[in-house]
């Protein structure tokens, strides 16, 4: 499993959730909604289905 190190910080009223590995960069609502976005975007980049933690 492959594991990607992800930067998270306030700017302008959102959370960026920054994945300096693979140069990306999205942004979340809230902080409990960065993992997800973090993953999504890694998922979609990468062109695999989204992995869910349970």
């Amino acid at each position: 499993m492959k594991t990607y190190a992800v930067n998270v910080y306030r700017e302008d009223g959102w959370w960026m959730v920054a994945i300096p590995e693979i140069d990306g960069l999205t942004q979340a609502r809230s902080l409990r909604e960065a993992e997800h976005m973090a993953r999504d975007y890694i998922a979609s980049g990468l062109m695999c289905p989204l992995i869910h933690l349970t």
